[in-house]
């Protein structure tokens, strides 16, 4: 999946469009952590029980799993 279908599927699943820096997030998370549609899907559903989530908060969760090593949903899960 290219950057922008990436960033346009989180848009549709979250049904609103994103701010110029909620989308320099996303870019960060695919081009540089490198992590696909789906890692980052998991991280915003680990942000819903969140009274009030933000990108920040979500830049948190994904610069963790990065930090430690993990790509993939199935290496973030795995990790317990």
């Amino acid at each position: 999946m290219k950057p922008n279908d990436i960033v346009k599927e989180c848009e549709i699943n979250l049904n609103r469009k994103f701010t110029r820096k909620e989308n320099k997030y996303i870019l960060k998370w695919i081009k540089g952590y490198e992590f696909d549609f789906k890692t980052i899907s998991l991280a915003f559903y680990y942000s819903i029980n969140k009274m009030h989530p933000n990108f920040e908060y979500l830049n948190n969760i994904l610069t963790d799993w990065h930090d430690r090593g993990s790509k993939t949903r199935k290496e973030i899960l795995n990790s317990g």
